[in-house]
This record gives structure tokens, sequence and C-alpha cells, in this order.
């Protein structure tokens, strides 16, 4: 982690070393455009990239995120969740996800271990227990989301709308994107040449007073 001299919070930077294959840089510029342009609470952001005065100087992306102390899976580990918890993490959870499909983006990894916490338990994307006394509100919404075949399932508003996150429902206050993400181009055919000047050129997005990377980076 790291603090931000603007406004004097603590961060974290994420490190990407994606130029030795054409897979992780397209990875890593499609992340990159997704979460630059996606602004929602329950969703990772990108505060700044951290950029060098060339292209050729660019080994490593620099990402700096806010900072969340943990994640759901090592919470998990350590403690029961109370249904009051539970209740909490999925309406955020799923507050995010409403997000995510408005923008015409589907999450393909939401797993415990991506699903970031900070002390405060406010979660952001991107139940792994069931217990004997689980409430039966939780166990109908569950099955609704786990239905197999998608035509089925419950979609992120009626999951949203469900009595079982009746206290946390405010559809005022559950935001979707303007408009569906897309990508310009196919990336799948480019060079890993071209996809390392179009990160590049994404990194031209934030306004840097010092192009230096800190010590140590």
């Amino acid at each position: 982690s790291a603090v931000d001299t603007v406004t004097k919070t603590k961060v974290a930077i994420k490190k990407i070393s994606p130029f030795e294959h054409q897979t992780y840089c397209q990875r890593t510029l499609r992340e990159i455009k997704i979460l630059t342009r996606f602004k929602h609470e329950n969703i990772i952001d990108i505060r700044d990239i951290l950029r060098v005065p060339s292209i050729d100087q660019m080994k490593d992306v620099y990402i700096v995120q806010c900072l969340m102390e943990t994640d759901l899976y090592k919470l998990l580990k350590t403690q029961r969740l109370s249904n009051d918890h539970i209740c909490y993490f999925l309406y955020q959870i799923l507050r995010g996800l409403k997000y995510i499909h408005s923008a015409n983006v589907l999450h393909r990894d939401l797993k415990p271990s991506n699903l970031l916490l900070n002390t405060t338990c406010d979660l952001k994307v991107p139940w792994s227990r069931l217990f004997p006394n689980a409430d039966l509100n939780a166990l109908d919404l569950l099955g609704k989301m786990l239905t197999f075949n998608p035509h089925n399932r419950i979609s992120v508003e009626d999951a949203l709308a469900h009595p079982y996150l009746e206290q946390y429902y405010d559809p005022l206050d559950e935001p979707v994107a303007e408009e569906p993400f897309r990508i310009a181009m196919e990336l799948d055919d480019l060079p890993k040449e071209t996809l390392k000047r179009l990160i590049f050129d994404e990194t031209l997005r934030f306004n840097h007073n010092d192009n230096n990377l800190p010590d140590g980076m």
C-alpha cells in the first residue's frame, strides 16, 4: 500500500507484468478499459495509473486503487458470518452486479477471494457456506440464484427486490451504467506490441504532475 499525497488516504498499488504474452496484454487492457469507465460504490475503481515517460520504458503496469483491508474468503476462514452480515454482503454484491450487467459486462470469476472488504464491511466486487439455522428467505433466494438454467434463474433486479434483502432494498440508490460498455476493436487479433501501445495510451487518461514512478518500482 501507499499514501495518496493529494487526498492523504491509503491506496493499493497493483503491479501487472503483462507484456510477455499477448493474452495477458488483452486481459490487462480490457480490465483497465472497464474499470476506468465504471463508477460505482461496490466496484473496485482505478484512481490512477502510474505512467512512464515513454512506451519503451514501460516494463510493468502500476494501477492505483482504493485500499481494501481484506476479502470475503479470508473473513470466512476466521469466523462465521451472522445472518445480518450475509444479508448486507449479498445486497452489496447484487448492487454491484446490477451495474455490471447494465453495462453489458459479465463477471466470470465471482468468488469470495475476489470480493474485497474494508473494516466497515463495505464490499467491492469481483456464499460459500450454509448453516443449519439459515434464514428461510435466504435459502429461497439462494435457490433461485443457483438455478442452472439461465432462463429460469432470478434476475439481479428481482434478487435485489427479494424479501431477504428488504431492509436494504432501495431502487433509487441502485444505479446502472449510463451506457453499455464496448471495446471498439477486436483485441484477440492484435499483436502484443499494439496492445502495449493501447495500454500506454490508457495511462494518458490520467493527469500527472510527475512522470516518475515511486522509488522501488
